[in-house]
């Protein structure tokens, strides 16, 4: 009589030889897939299922499954350059750094229909990304820039003698609201820092957490969007310098007119060579501009040097201007004046005689022969 053990051997190893066989005719294979990777698995043809991390089994005989691509859903940050932004009516440009990573099925939350969109996007997610961080910052800058034309209106309308312009919600006012804004003060909501642009960071970070699931990106909000540069174009940096000067002189000669101030400017910078000024202040002016070294000229030209690499820092202007129209205002006689150099006495010419020693350097001429007058005279 057989052992009853033999049988429960034979058969243990009919069944592994029938599941080796099954694995070998199926072509089964094994692979082992990190956290930070997923497999995008195709089953005849049709996306299947993304797959992984750990251990995942792939039916490969007959075409069943096949592994189409990897997956990389490694957290990443990378830096976005957005050009031809607008604040108000002058351009810019900003450089984003964001921290994001590829996550189609967290993306997806469940919904099949947008696993299958997301797997079938292409690879290029730089230049999608790029596309959504844009509208996201076209929309939040509008937002600002109403919030901020609601806040100078409101600012404006509480000194109404001070302001030359009647405040009204219709696009007219909205018009005459910008003209009133200078460069600067433009130009100042978008400088990193300030609460206008983190208000503008706030509002690209919502919308981009809401609509970057839409190409299977995850944002991480742990990590703030932060701005690493700000374009400006090299003609408005030096509107920034002109700017600083015509306040100085406005506190200086608060009694000009804008003509002469503009004229004061063009001096300081040199757009106008020889320039005078004409009108009632013009003999104060020329009188405090070309009094020497220590005139209203070098003085500026000195306190309101611009860098080459200009920063918006308006502490150091205003004490620039303050030290400047503090020397303005210090009266004649206290001004050091260059001192002036007695003039020389002219030379007598009368009094030069020839000595005898200047005559023995004299070259003895022989005189002219008849011959050469002729020629001299017939030419």
């Amino acid at each position: 009589m057989m052992n009853p053990m033999f049988y429960i051997l034979a058969i243990l190893i009919v069944i592994a030889g029938g599941v080796l066989f099954f694995i070998w005719f199926l072509q089964i294979k094994r692979y082992m897939v990190p956290q930070e990777e997923r497999l995008v698995i195709y089953r005849w043809g049709h996306f299947h299922r993304i797959a992984g991390p750990g251990p995942v089994w792939v039916i490969q005989n007959f075409d069943y499954e096949q592994v189409m691509r990897t997956i990389h859903v490694r957290e990443q940050d990378r830096n976005f350059v957005v050009p031809g932004l607008f604040s108000f009516d002058i351009p810019f440009g900003y450089t984003l750094n964001l921290w994001y990573r590829y996550d189609p099925v967290a993306a997806a939350q469940g919904d099949d229909e947008l696993l299958l969109e997301l797997a079938q996007h292409s690879d290029d997610r730089y230049t999608q990304i790029g596309v959504k961080l844009r509208e996201a910052l076209v929309h939040a800058i509008m937002t600002v820039q109403k919030e901020t034309r609601e806040l100078w209106q409101q600012k404006q309308s509480e000194k109404p003698s001070e302001s030359t312009v009647t405040l009204q919600t219709d696009s007219t006012s909205i018009q005459d609201v910008e003209r009133e804004m200078s460069i600067i003060d433009k130009l100042m909501m978008v400088v990193p820092g300030m609460l206008s642009c983190a208000r503008i960071l706030d509002l690209v970070e919502i919308e981009l957490a809401h609509v970057l699931p839409s190409i299977g990106v995850i944002l991480n909000r742990q990590h703030r969007i932060t701005v690493t540069r700000l374009d400006i174009a090299e003609d408005l940096i030096g509107s920034f310098s002109r700017d600083r000067i015509a306040k100085l002189l406005r506190g200086t000669y608060q009694t000009f007119s804008d003509t002469e101030l503009a004229r004061g400017v063009a001096m300081i910078e040199g757009l106008v060579e020889g320039l005078s000024i004409d009108g009632q202040h013009a003999a104060d002016m020329q009188a405090d501009w070309r009094k020497g070294s220590e005139g209203l000229e070098p003085r500026l030209k000195h306190k309101l040097q611009v860098d080459k690499q200009p920063t918006l820092d308006a502490g150091s202007a205003h004490d620039a201007i303050a030290e400047a129209e503090g020397d303005a205002h210090l009266p004649s006689d206290a001004r050091k004046m260059p001192e002036r150099q007695a003039p020389q006495a002219e030379p007598n010419h009368a009094n030069w005689q020839l000595s005898q020693s200047d005559l023995a350097v004299l070259k003895s001429v022989p005189p002219m022969s008849p011959q050469t007058k002729k020629q001299r005279k017939a030419s």
